[in-house]
């Protein structure tokens, strides 16, 4: 077990050998659930909307999409 303080800002460092072993760097999203007095963290991983691939995935109007879908969407057109 860490023991970690909240700063005044509600701020949290996570300790550098975690950030490492989840290969989280300056900047990575984190996703965070409460459940009664529990809190989580999860590594945000970018997932394609309509299929759930991870894989070649590129942000559009705070949607992702793969390549895969965005060729199946431009070819219905």
């Amino acid at each position: 077990m860490l023991l970690r303080r909240v700063d005044a800002l509600g701020r949290l460092v996570l300790p550098k050998e975690i950030r490492k072993d989840l290969g989280l760097d300056e900047g990575a999203g984190l996703e965070i659930f409460v459940d009664e007095s529990h809190i989580y963290l999860r590594k945000h991983i970018d997932v394609c909307c309509i299929c759930d691939k991870t894989e070649d995935v590129w942000n559009m109007k705070k949607k992702y999409f793969c390549k895969d879908c965005s060729k199946d969407m431009l070819d219905e057109e």
